[in-house]
């Protein structure tokens, strides 16, 4: 059974299959989980929150950015893993954010995204409506060489 998670003040909905019983705790003496340094960047604060939930019950260290130009200061800053960004970003748009983070190789998750075309190296196309599991999948899986 799948939930629904609806961020009414974006209109975007977010599907979210039901899981099971919450991962059990770790023990002080069990290695921390590799999770990933995920930079977020949407101009929607709704969706930002969300996206960043998600990203770090995974156990990825998140970093959020409201805007595209804020986003490629950030990489500057602190280098990610894997970039995670909306498509339509205001101040520098998700295409242009992942023409420039080519020169750090970084590769991007780029939401709304057409997946039926061909995208640059680097770039993962994530269609709307953003299937949560898919978007936890990729940024597990994928990592600057």
């Amino acid at each position: 059974m799948d939930h629904r998670i609806n961020a009414v003040e974006s209109g975007t909905t977010w599907w979210m299959p039901q899981r099971g019983s919450p991962s059990p705790t770790i023990a002080s003496d069990d290695p921390a989980p590799a999770g990933r340094r995920v930079l977020i960047a949407h101009d929607d604060a709704v969706v930002l929150d969300l996206l960043a939930e998600f990203i770090a019950l995974e156990g990825h260290d998140v970093r959020c950015a409201a805007d595209g130009t804020s986003a490629l200061r950030a990489v500057g800053v602190r280098r990610p893993d894997v970039v995670v960004a909306d498509a339509e970003l205001s101040g520098l748009d998700g295409g242009t954010l992942a023409r420039r983070l080519r020169e750090w190789e970084t590769p991007i998750v780029l939401l709304g995204a057409r997946d039926d075309v061909p995208s640059p190296a680097g770039v993962i196309p994530l269609p709307k409506p953003v299937d949560v599991e898919r978007l936890l999948t990729l940024v597990a899986a994928t990592s600057r060489p």
